[in-house]
Parts: structure tokens; C-alpha cells; sequence
């Protein structure tokens, strides 16, 4: 606190040539904010485009992650079936329910054979049409 008045002027000049700095620069910054402003939201528009509301293909979509990627903790478990789980197995019709049955005999060591195809002339296992 000033003493005298002429301190109390000299504080006040000092606190009037901040405040006019500071005015000066709060004005160049909304400057520079109102300048930024036109390409940012030119920028935002262009990430809202995709396939679905623009003629670009698919392909150029941007990709999302899954929204919960991250934020769900890891069991500590291996992915798959547990030890202990119960598999489900579709149990085999009986045959009384099927229309047909048929027998295929595959040459032995063919399955892997690049002549499978000359082995079957007419394009279908076991040779007939």
C-alpha cells in the first residue's frame, strides 16, 4: 500500500500500462483464435464424411476401434474353451431320418494329391455326374 499520493499515482500508472498490455495482447489472441477458427471446423466437417453420407468408397473409411477396446480388464484367461467346459456336440441323425446315404472311397494318399483332378474325370468326387 502507497504511502503517499504520489505513490499511490506512480502504483496506479504501473497498474494502468499492465492493464493496457494486457488488453493489447487478450487482442491478438482473439485475433489468432478467430483466424484458427475457419480451418479447424473446415477440418471437423471433412472427419465427419464417410461412405455413408458422401461419395467416397468404403475403402476410405476411417477406421473405429470398438468403443469398449481398452477399457475392459483382462481375465487373466487364455481365450477359447476352459479346462472343465462342457463341449457341445451335435449328435449324427439316425439314419432312419435320412433321405440318403452314400459311400465315397477316396484313393488313399490323395487328399493332398495335386492329380486329384485327374483322378476324378468329370469334376466331382468319387466320378459321377
Amino acid at each position: 500500500m502507497p504511502d503517499t499520493l504520489e505513490d499511490a499515482h506512480r502504483v496506479i500508472g504501473l497498474l494502468w500500462g499492465e492493464l493496457k498490455d494486457m488488453a493489447s495482447r487478450v487482442e491478438k489472441l482473439s485475433a489468432e483464435v478467430a483466424r484458427q477458427a475457419a480451418p479447424i471446423e473446415e477440418l471437423e466437417e471433412r472427419l465427419k464424411h464417410d461412405s455413408s453420407n458422401s461419395s467416397k468408397p468404403p475403402s476410405q473409411d476411417r477406421m473405429k476401434g470398438r468403443p469398449d477396446q481398452g477399457k475392459r480388464k483382462s481375465s487373466g484367461r487364455k481365450k477359447g474353451g476352459q479346462p472343465g467346459h462342457v463341449h457341445n456336440v451335435r449328435e449324427l441323425a439316425p439314419e432312419t431320418e435320412m433321405d440318403a446315404i452314400a459311400q465315397i472311397q477316396l484313393p488313399s494318399a490323395t487328399i493332398f494329391n495335386p492329380l486329384i483332378p485327374a483322378a476324378f474325370p468329370h469334376g466331382t468326387l468319387g466320378g459321377a455326374s
